[in-house]
């Protein structure tokens, strides 16, 4: 709808113009109407527990990526999340049963 549209529109720009936030990936333009374009940010776990305005969900085709320095940055960023449809958790093979086990205790 051009509603959800404009909303999606503007929460990517918000997030491309953030001084704190770095553009890895933008989609091409679609020549119909109301249809997004793809778009992949970056921030550290500091900035984004610093600005909350980072963690806003902007429905549709876009994604933030959160680098944190260590799991209990990992737990403050997950600790903080609201509102969000989904969140995916990527590490290494080293801690994945630390991580697990932190996702699975701050969710349930």
């Amino acid at each position: 709808t051009p509603g959800i549209h404009a909303s999606f529109d503007k929460g990517v720009e918000a997030l491309a113009t953030h001084d704190a936030v770095r553009t890895i990936a933008r989609g091409c333009p679609s020549a119909g109407p109301n249809q997004a374009v793809g778009a992949l940010f970056e921030t550290d776990a500091s900035h984004f527990l610093a600005d909350r305005a980072l963690g806003h969900e902007v429905f549709g085709s876009s994604s933030i990526i959160v680098r944190c320095r260590d799991l209990d940055e990992l737990a403050q960023v997950i600790a903080g999340l609201e509102g969000q449809t989904s969140f995916d958790c990527f590490w290494s093979s080293l801690v994945a049963q630390r991580v697990k086990d932190l996702v699975l205790s701050l969710l349930w």
